[in-house]
């Protein structure tokens, strides 16, 4: 069986980023430009209303483990370091988590009003009713 030979190019992640042993990822994001005062300004479509769109342009970078985010609108740049980017991440998984744990105490009461008892886990780690 012959070797197999690797492949001399490098992968796509390693070589978008300007630096070496930087990853860099581009996105470009429309947002619909919504004024809730001027209703029927955007065009009608069998969807429904399509509403103007700004688009923001977004740079998340990666270097010796630190991220940085640009966020480009209208020709002004903002960048957000680390410490801003991993506030946001933090944010997110916290509200997330609360999100699933409101959603689980009501699914919880809507079992009880309709008779089943949610099965509980006891201290000693088994199930009852």
């Amino acid at each position: 069986m012959a070797k197999r030979k690797g492949s001399k190019r490098k992968s796509r992640a390693a070589s978008q980023g300007e630096l070496p042993g930087e990853y860099l990822k581009r996105s470009l994001v429309p947002v619909p430009i919504r004024n809730p005062l001027a209703q029927g300004e955007g065009q009608k479509d069998a969807q429904g209303w399509r509403y103007p769109e700004e688009h923001w342009i977004v740079k998340t970078r990666r270097l010796d483990g630190q991220f940085t985010v640009e966020v480009e609108i209208r020709g002004v740049v903002t960048t957000m370091p680390h410490k801003v980017v991993a506030q946001v991440e933090r944010h997110l998984a916290s509200i997330r988590k609360a999100q699933r744990s409101d959603a689980a105490k009501e699914r919880a009461q809507a079992l009880k009003e309709v008779g089943l008892t949610p099965f509980l886990k006891t201290a000693e780690g088994g199930w009852h009713e």
